[in-house]
């Protein structure tokens, strides 16, 4: 099994501007989140909730510091 990234997950969910939209955060933030293949974990449950997101997957991530 591949291990995803970040832009993985985010493109699972529909691409940067509808995660943006749904954490009600900036397209820039999310952007970067995908460049630097980081995600922080307060963000995961909105995750699994919103778009069932394995949350395997993200326990997989490189840390988030």
């Amino acid at each position: 099994m591949k291990i995803k990234t970040v832009t993985d997950i985010i493109t699972e969910c529909g691409g940067a501007a509808v995660v943006s939209e749904a954490l009600g955060m900036s397209l820039y933030t999310i952007c970067d989140w995908m460049t630097r293949n980081k995600l922080h974990p307060k963000h995961w449950k909105k995750l699994v909730d919103t778009f069932g997101i394995n949350i395997n997957d993200l326990l997989n991530l490189t840390p988030s510091k």
